[in-house]
Order: structure tokens, then C-alpha cells, then sequence
């Protein structure tokens, strides 16, 4: 619903998708899919706008928060956050909890690769993040093992190792 005008303003895409192809390709207004509860057009459940409801996402939500905290109170547990393809579209979604993620459970490790979104915050030290700028053709469980050649020169300089400088004989 792109109200939203109640929590529970979501619904299967599938029915009234199926529905709606026997108009196809000529779909009268009338037959444009509305909000059962208020009337409203309907819209995607995306964020990205006031229409956005959390709602059917709320269990998943609790569930990580559990699972996270298992690694707030259990010193012996390591946690490591591999962040794949996450970049500025929508940050707060990903990229900015996964930092606050790395900054509050002690001992936790940030991932992140990306062709070019892959800096992390200065912040988080050399320690506890690093940013891989892998291509989008990359096979990821080869270069993550096996980086490219040239992956010094994409990383930054604070990442790069020392060069080794030879003595002439």
C-alpha cells in the first residue's frame, strides 16, 4: 500500500499478478491492484519511500538481533561479517548496521568486498576491517584465496603491504 495505512498493509504480489495478465496489454485503472484495507494503489514493499512497512520483516529482524547477542555475551565466540556487493543505494539498510555490528561486539571482523564501494570507516582499524576490491566477474572463493595480481594497487595505501626495497650488490 503506498500509504501505508496499517502495519499490516502487505500482501502477495502472486495472485493479483496472475490476475492481472489476462489484461494484458491494455489494464484499465479500475484494474490497477489497491490496497484491500484503505483503497490505496498498491506499490512494492521496497524500501524507499513512505509506502515501506517493516512489518512482515519483523520476526527476521528479532531472529538476527538474537543471534548477534550470542556473540555479545559469549567472549569465546568470533563473529565475522562478509559483506558482498553491499554499496550506497541504501545504507542504512546494510553496510552502516554491519559497521555499528563491528564497532559494539567485541573481537567481531568486517569483510567487505566490492569493486568500488569496499573502503570501510577509518575507525575501524586495520583489525577489525578490510575493504577487497574484487571485480564483479571475480570467482569470490578464488580471489578471496588467490587475489588478482594487481589487487595492491586497488587497495588502499594504508592496506597495502610494505614495499620491499633491494640493496644493489
Amino acid at each position: 500500500c503506498q500509504a501505508p495505512c496499517t502495519r499490516d498493509s502487505y500482501w502477495l504480489a502472486k495472485p493479483v499478478i496472475d490476475e492481472l495478465l489476462g489484461l494484458v496489454p491494455y489494464l484499465p485503472d479500475s484494474q490497477l491492484p489497491r490496497c484491500p484495507n484503505c483503497g490505496e494503489l498498491a506499490a512494492g514493499n521496497v524500501r524507499g519511500g513512505a509506502w515501506f512497512t517493516h512489518a512482515p520483516h519483523d520476526r527476521a529482524q528479532d531472529n538476527f538481533l538474537k543471534w548477534i547477542q550470542r556473540y555479545v555475551d559469549d567472549p569465546t565466540k568470533r563473529l565475522v561479517v562478509l559483506e558482498i556487493g553491499v554499496g550506497f543505494n541504501t545504507p542504512s539498510v546494510t553496510r552502516l548496521p554491519m559497521e555499528q555490528i563491528c564497532r559494539e561486539v567485541p573481537g567481531a571482523k568486517l569483510i567487505r568486498v566490492n569493486p568500488a564501494d569496499f573502503h570501510v570507516p577509518d575507525d575501524l582499524s586495520d583489525e577489525k576491517a578490510v575493504g577487497l576490491p574484487l571485480p564483479w566477474s571475480a570467482d569470490l572463493a578464488t580471489n578471496l584465496f588467490e587475489p588478482p595480481a594487481d589487487i595492491e594497487r586497488r587497495l588502499p595505501r594504508r592496506l597495502r603491504p610494505p614495499t620491499q626495497h633491494r640493496r644493489p650488490t
